[in-house]
């Protein structure tokens, strides 16, 4: 493997993306055990879709891929404070690079989405279009920030589970808003391990409203 492809699979996270992959291939598997186990379902326990597991996994890694790239993308100075040896800061990515490089991944998921049902789809679409808006705006947004994260992450359970329409919405929809509030919990921890950077940038975060003791507090009530 090149440098410069382990360059970018750094910006991507591909850690991150690897477990955002598995979780909706999990979610795939929960949702069709669900359904396969009712006897009224039209599924049979013989008859797992091998293929649009994989296609999920592929369109998760590469949105999650994009959303850390783009996130990195608009953090430069926090990053050059909080996390300098990442790609951006430390020089070995150019600025506009990362961005046009988590466009062409925005876009090569959600096309791989598509092609899976328009429900898989129409949640790449939005939540590509809301890793932009929160890597661009929500990111400095006390609590909205930390929210949007939280269903960005349980949602890859949805869309694993959306390859068999709404009818897996509805079966895995418990599991992810478990899921969504635990990483929300998780956001505000690393809003507070981040603040010394943020507050030099100018972000209002949560812990920089209150003080880190009153969020560490708020996070386990």
């Amino acid at each position: 493997m090149s440098a410069g492809v382990r360059t970018y699979l750094e910006l991507m996270r591909y850690g991150n993306c690897l477990m955002a992959g598995f979780a909706a291939v999990i979610g795939t598997l929960i949702a069709f055990n669900i359904l396969a186990s009712d006897a009224l379902s039209t599924y049979s326990p013989d008859n797992f879709p091998f293929f649009d597991s994989g296609l999920v996994f592929l369109a998760v890694f590469l949105i999650s891929g994009a959303g850390n790239a783009i996130n990195d993308y608009f953090d430069l100075r926090i990053d050059s404070i909080n996390r300098p040896e990442r790609p951006i800061p430390s020089g070995r990515v150019k600025l506009q690079e990362a961005l046009y490089f988590s466009y062409l991944l925005f876009v090569l998921g959600t096309l791989l989405a598509f092609s899976i049902n328009p429900i898989c789809g129409s949640i790449a679409l939005f939540n590509s279009l809301l890793l932009i808006f929160y890597a661009k705006t929500l990111k400095g947004t006390p609590l909205l920030g930390n929210l949007s994260i939280g269903y960005l992450t349980g949602s890859s359970f949805l869309f694993g589970a959306s390859v068999f329409g709404y009818g897996g919405l509805e079966a895995l929809f418990v599991l992810f808003l478990l899921a969504a509030l635990a990483i929300t919990a998780r956001e505000i921890v690393k809003d507070i391990e981040d603040m010394e950077g943020d507050k030099i940038e100018g972000a209002d975060t949560l812990p920089l409203r209150i003080g880190a003791k009153k969020q560490a507090i708020l996070q386990y009530l």
